[in-house]
């Protein structure tokens, strides 16, 4: 199964990293895709990384699941982008393939029907901007259905582990847990 993550300017360190390292300790096979006009990306904190390619260039048909890391690109810096993360998640959604968010990035699934009639967790300075579904927080991460949710910062690993379980069960979950000695 082929794993399509987003990569803007940004993004909180944590939630992109340590969840993209993670899934590639168990040889997931994730694209890093840049919604920016550069492959290289300043996280949060400072620090510069490259994508693997353009969104621009992906055909959203060929992966199976979308990572949506937080950060501050979620917020309405530039509407476009998050146009393209929106329209993106909702397709994923609508074809039935796991769409995973943390912290801020469930704010983005709000008005494109992914939220509608779900349960799910976000960082608590943003549950009130999300209008549809339902925040079952305070929670590292939840799962509801094909919507993985997840709190904040301190929350990748659990992020994750929800993504592993539910990709390839909770044995390869729990192992994987067991090999970080988490």
């Amino acid at each position: 199964m082929k794993g399509l993550m987003f990569f803007a300017e940004g993004m909180e360190d944590s939630e992109t990293l340590v969840t993209l390292s993670l899934l590639r300790k168990l040889n997931k096979e994730i694209t890093t895709a840049s919604i920016e006009d550069t492959l290289w990306i300043r996280t949060l904190d400072g620090l510069k990384v490259e994508a693997d390619c353009f969104f621009k260039d992906v055909n959203v048909d060929d992966y199976d699941y979308l990572i949506i890391p937080g950060g501050k690109f979620c917020k309405p810096r530039i509407p476009l982008l998050n146009d393209v993360v929106k329209d993106t998640a909702k397709y994923f959604n609508d074809k039935g393939k796991l769409v995973a968010a943390i912290c801020h990035a469930p704010t983005l699934l709000n008005d494109n029907g992914v939220l509608v009639g779900k349960e799910f967790v976000c960082h608590p300075s943003v549950k009130d901007l999300i209008t549809v579904g339902t925040y079952v927080g305070p929670k590292k991460a939840h799962t509801y259905q094909n919507v993985i949710t997840a709190e904040a910062a301190g929350s990748p690993v659990e992020f994750t582990y929800e993504i592993v379980k539910y990709l390839d069960g909770k044995e390869v979950a729990d192992a994987l847990i067991t090999r970080i000695r988490y």
